[in-house]
């Protein structure tokens, strides 16, 4: 899951992203808020999880909101950024029961435009998460946890396709396996 300007995700099967009918797999963030949840004011996903959110609560650009000063922010203590955390780790654990429901990944990794610091918190404050499928004790990665460019490198980088594919439509050829010419999809000899 990337939180950017909005909420995205690149879901990644057998190695290949996952592009969807129309290139649109992974747009979390335009799943619809259920009415029912406890506090939800309805809306979108990137209305509560988003940079987006953060510069409409605090009424400046979110080109203003760089990691740095989101970072400063966090440090302090900044009562909107920490207003801002309580209502989009409410969002968070809605959609990482919503991605276990619908993908059974082995994990969900969370990463976007800030500093480590909140993300972590983040994950942390999303603890403990909705009952899901996932939800076993037999776990051997944790169910939401923080991406790191070292280690995640791949996974962060097929996260930000969705933001690609919609920007740049020669991004295509990322999504085509490649079929050597002795391989051939519907071969019977």
């Amino acid at each position: 899951v990337y939180i950017g300007y909005g909420t995205g995700a690149g879901i990644v099967v057998d190695g290949m992203p996952m592009k969807g009918a129309r290139g649109n797999a992974g747009e979390l963030g335009l799943l619809p808020l259920p009415l029912c949840l406890p506090d939800s004011p309805g809306g979108v996903i990137d209305d509560q999880l988003s940079l987006h959110a953060i510069a409409r609560m605090l009424h400046c650009p979110v080109a203003e909101l760089t990691p740095e000063a989101i970072g400063t922010m966090h440090a302090s203590r900044d009562s909107t950024l920490m207003h801002w955390m309580e209502t989009a780790t409410k969002t968070l654990r809605f959609l990482v029961a919503i991605i276990e429901t619908a993908f059974d990944p082995e994990t969900i990794l969370l990463s976007g435009g800030f500093p480590e610091s909140v993300l972590a918190a983040l994950v942390e404050r999303a603890y403990p998460l909705l009952p899901s499928l996932s939800a076993s004790r037999d776990r051997e990665l944790p169910r939401l946890t923080t991406a790191t460019l070292l280690t995640d490198g791949p996974v962060i980088g097929g996260m930000t396709l969705p933001v690609f594919v919609n920007t740049k439509p020669d991004f295509r050829h990322l999504y085509i396996r490649q079929v050597g010419s002795d391989e051939r999809p519907f071969d019977h000899r």
